[in-house]
């Protein structure tokens, strides 16, 4: 009888050991819940961190595009400097030339003016002495006509 008497205490075992379980089952269960509860939650929580995420993206994006338009902006200015920059040099080149060549030029007339003073001096000198010649030409002239006047005056009074 002892198998009889085992067997009799089993359905109070069983009944305590399935109410065990099915304690265990239960807090299991809620346990389950709560961490489904708890992942669904950080899931949520994941796909707004996703989302914040985009959005930060986009911005950062959009900030690069900007960032890019700036600097090819800055490049252009830069290139529009440099030409006017380049141009302004020539410009100054050519001025500078043509300062020497009106440097050079005003020398040039200097040395002609000076070339030109010098023949008129050597003019003036010249036409001084034609003067001379002539002057003194016209006095032995004037001389010899009053000789001959006063010749013919004496002789027709005679």
């Amino acid at each position: 009888m002892q198998g009889a008497e085992y067997f009799s205490h089993c359905p109070v075992l069983l009944d305590e050991a399935v109410r065990a379980l099915a304690q265990k089952s239960a807090v299991a269960a809620k346990e389950i819940s709560q961490m489904i509860g708890e992942s669904v939650n950080r899931v949520g929580e994941g796909q707004k961190l996703a989302l914040s995420n985009g959005e930060i993206f986009k911005a950062m994006t959009s900030s690069i595009e900007n960032l890019n338009r700036i600097s090819a902006e800055v490049k252009d200015a830069s290139e529009g400097q440099t030409t006017a920059l380049t141009q302004m040099s020539e410009a100054m080149n050519q001025i500078d030339s043509n300062i020497q060549k009106n440097a050079s030029s005003a020398e040039n007339g200097l040395n002609l003016a000076q070339n030109i003073i010098e023949i008129s001096g050597s003019f003036s000198k010249i036409v001084q002495d034609l003067q001379v010649l002539v002057d003194g030409s016209t006095r032995a002239q004037k001389e010899r006509t009053r000789v001959v006047v006063s010749d013919k005056v004496k002789s027709q009074a005679a």
